[in-house]
C-alpha cells in the first residue's frame, strides 16, 4: 500500500486528486501479482519444517539406542 501511495503522487503537495489507494485494493493487487511467490514460500517453509522434524526424530532414536 505504501508503494502504491508513493507512486500515485498523493504524498506530494502538487497532488489535486483525492486518495484512490485503499488497503483492500493494495491487498488485492498484491494477491493477484504475488500469490505464486507467497505459495512457493509457504511450500518451502513446510518442506523445511518437515525435514527438520524428521532429523529431530532420527536424533532422538539414535540417542535412545546409544544409551
Amino acid at each position: 500500500m505504501c508503494c502504491m501511495w508513493y507512486f500515485s503522487g498523493q504524498g506530494s503537495e502538487m497532488s489535486d486528486q483525492p486518495g484512490d489507494v485503499g488497503m483492500l485494493r493494495a491487498m488485492g493487487w498484491g494477491m493477484y501479482y504475488h500469490l505464486g511467490s507467497i505459495a512457493l514460500g509457504s511450500l518451502l517453509i513446510g518442506l523445511l519444517g518437515m525435514i527438520r522434524a524428521v532429523f529431530e526424530y532420527l536424533t532422538k532414536q539414535y540417542e535412545a539406542v546409544d544409551k
